[in-house]
This record gives structure tokens, sequence and C-alpha cells, in this order.
């Protein structure tokens, strides 16, 4: 017998009471977070908005700010600190702070106001959970701080979210009545959690995974009705296997603007594939593709949703807010379970997310382009100018020289210059006093 807990995401400031509207916002590990924060005295148009991070009851470390400067005679309203920036609309009488590549260590709370001690506007709990990809068969591990000393003695948890704010425990650690030992370490079938006391973490592993095991998963401390959760992880147990590529009937390439919303009309033969599930899934390689969203589980997966019309043999795809990380290719198809786990591919689509910059002539123009290091660290990368479809003439690039010993990761030519930051895994591209005939469709790539 299962019991459903209520689940509430923990952020632990012993006395602390929020003041000012208070949000949840929860967000998944690299994605983008933004929070607009409204104000409306005409007093608080001229102060200097802050973005701070609680600490403790009494004590909000300042991340990002706007500024005046000259004395106080110029207002910055735009500042950036690492991947935080913060913006004061003041026509609107609105503060936007963005979050760039959210992790985990993000997690906590956070006010904005005016200045860091006359007004909070708001006060945002933000979560930030891990994805996590596997294959059938195979295990995993979780590792979840428990820094707070209070909590040494509680019962530690394993639980899946079966709804907003509802989590289903899967393991427990055990607390016995007085007087006997404190069962630090429990397995439940698959699944085995241990309170490391002595390091002030939890650790799960789930053997032999499932295809059913894919979903939310929170580690957290078991209170009376109520599971405090310290972390939280989104699990997808999908690895599928291409058939041969002559079952790949199409391949479509498609561009967007960045913020934009698609969407991809897939067409099949309903008689042979009417009763099946079908999927959309993100290329890894010619082979496997990683599953976004499944017709027989949840249709909709984040800004992702899929639609299956059995009568007419069209899978509708729809993606909603594209991000820069959304570019890449998918197949659209058929999930056949015997002998073992395919897909039927109906259409591969490349898609490419690009972001619209605009600028007056004279000004300074940076892009940031992120990559994979384990893929294309040693490799040259180039910034090019699109002439025609397909085409694509290069503007500047790194390169390899003496024989290839001597990697030159940063170039410039004219006005353009280009850096590879291969520690980070980003290429940043820059153009000095920018003119008209600069207009046009660039690409950054390898």
């Amino acid at each position: 017998v299962s019991t459903v807990t209520t689940l509430s995401v923990l952020h632990t400031l012993s006395g602390f009471q929020a003041e000012g509207d208070v949000t949840e916002v929860t967000a998944m590990m690299g994605e983008f977070v933004s929070v607009v924060c409204p104000y409306s005295q005409n007093d608080y148009k001229s102060k200097r908005k802050t973005w701070c991070r609680q600490i403790n009851r009494d004590q909000c470390n300042l991340v990002v700010s706007t500024y005046y400067s000259l004395f106080g005679l110029i207002y910055t309203e735009k500042n950036t600190n690492g991947r935080t920036s913060i913006y004061d609309n003041y026509k609107a009488k609105e503060i936007t702070v963005s979050i760039q590549k959210v992790n985990v260590d993000d997690s906590g709370i956070y006010q904005c106001g005016i200045d860091l001690s006359d007004k909070v506007l708001k006060v945002i709990y933000l979560t930030v959970y891990k994805k996590l990809s596997s294959e059938v068969g195979m295990s995993i591990s979780v590792v979840c701080p428990c820094s707070p000393n209070d909590y040494k003695s509680k019962v530690k948890t394993w639980c899946k979210e079966i709804a907003k704010n509802h989590c289903n425990p899967m393991v427990s650690t055990y607390l016995p009545k007085i007087g006997l030992k404190y069962n630090e370490q429990i397995t439940t079938r698959r699944t085995s959690i241990y309170d490391h006391q002595s390091t002030k973490e939890i650790m799960v592993s789930i053997e032999k995974l499932q295809e059913d095991d894919s979903g939310m998963y929170w580690c957290g401390i078991d209170f009376p009705n109520t599971i405090k959760a310290l972390k939280g992880i989104h699990l997808s147990v999908y690895r599928y296997e291409s058939l041969p590529p002559w079952t790949c009937h199409e391949v479509m390439e498609m561009t967007a603007l960045l913020g934009e919303s698609v969407t991809i009309v897939c067409k099949y033969s309903p008689q042979d594939h009417k009763r099946k599930n079908k999927t959309w899934c993100k290329q890894i390689d010619q082979e496997y593709c990683d599953l976004v969203v499944e017709t027989n589980t949840n249709s909709r997966n984040g800004s992702t949703s899929v639609y299956d019309d059995k009568h007419t043999g069209e899978m509708t795809v729809s993606i909603e807010r594209l991000k820069e990380d959304d570019s890449g290719v998918y197949w659209c198809g058929a999930i056949n379970r015997v002998p073992k786990v395919t897909v039927t591919v109906f259409k591969k689509i490349n898609l490419k997310v690009f972001k619209k910059i605009t600028a007056m002539v004279g000004e300074f123009v940076s892009v940031v382009c992120p990559y994979s290091q384990n893929e294309y660290k040693s490799k040259e990368k180039t910034w090019c100018k699109e002439i025609k479809r397909n085409r694509c003439n290069p503007v500047v690039s790194t390169y390899y020289s003496i024989f290839g010993w001597i990697y030159h990761e940063k170039v410039s030519i004219k006005r353009t210059s280009i850096y590879d930051e291969r520690e980070t895994g980003e290429i940043t591209v820059s153009i000095e006093k920018v003119m008209v005939e600069d207009s046009g469709m660039y690409w950054c790539g390898i």
C-alpha cells in the first residue's frame, strides 16, 4: 500500500518570514529563468533596484543591481553579473531579472527590491532540478546534500511526483521506536536509500531501470503528511534505436526565431501505425534518440506537445517559446516494442533556432554560442554569413598552425573577432562599429 504525501520544496532559513509577494519558480538545470517584479510607486522610479539571495533571517547577499555613476548623475538601468542580469524598465515600472543556464546550486530564496533595505517587491523560491537519462536495464545513483543539522535525526525519503505538490514515497529510511537503532540504509525492490550522516548526504540508487521508472523524483525529509524536498531529479528511461535508414521517408530543414513557436506535421500510414504510440525525440547519433514526448504517457513535456490524429494519419508536434538549445535533429515516428524497442521514423527534422539582434550603426555587438566540450573542444570554430540557402561565407575562424601544434583561439579580421573559450565550451563573436551592410543571417559553428 502506498501513501501519497504532500510535497513542499525546501528552502531552509531558520526564522525567515517572506515579505512582499511570494512566487515559486521551478526550472530544469541549464534552462533560462526570467522573473518580473512590478513596482507601483513613482518614488521608486529613481531608486537603485536590486536582486539578492537570502542567506539567513537578517542577511540577503547582493547578486546584481542597477546603479548610479558619475556622482549619481548617470543611471545604468541594465547590469549583468555572471549568468544573472537585471533590467529596470522604469517606464513600465517593472524589474526583470534573468538567469542563464541555471544549475542546482542556484536553488534558494531570492528577493527583488528597491535597494537592499528600502522595499522588498517580491520573494522568489527558486528550485532547479536535474535531468537524468539512461537506458532500460541500466542503474543510476543520485546524491542529495542534506546540510542542516536539524535533519540528522529525521527520516529521509525518495518519492515520485504523481501530481503537482503530491509525491508517492518509493523508499525511506526507518526510525523505529525509542531505544532501537536508526535504519539509515533501506532497499525496496530495485530502489535503495542510504543516509550518509557523516557527509550529510542522501544516496539513492535504482537498479535495472524500466521504462515506467521515468518521471519526476524528489529526495527529502519526511515530516508528518509532508515531504520537504531537498533535490529534484527528472528521470528519462528512454533510448530508442532507429530501424534501418530506408524506413525514414523524409528529411526537413527548419529555421525559427528564438522565442517563436513552430508546428511540424508528420504523415504516416494509418493502416500500418494507427495502433502504435507516437514519439518525438532528439537525435543523439545516427542510431539513437532521446525521448522528448510520447503519446501514451503525457502528450506534453514542458513547451513541447504532440497530437496524433489516427484517422488522417497525421502526427502534429508543437514547440512553444523556442530556446537556442532546442536546435538539433529530431525524429517523429512510431514506437515498436517487439522484439526490442525501436522507432520507425516518419520524418527527420533539422531544427535551427536563431536569435534576432538589432543594433544601431556604430554600436558594438557580441554573440555567445555554446557547444559540447566533449565533442568539439579540439575543433576549429567559425563565424559565417549566409549568402543563400545552405551556403555560408566564412567571416572569421579560429585555426591551427605549425602543423597543428598551436591553436589560435582568438582571431580578429577587420571589425569582427572570434574567441573560443574551451574551458567553458563557448564561442564569443564580437563586431565593432556595426554598419548597415553587416545586416544579414549569420551562423557560428564548427
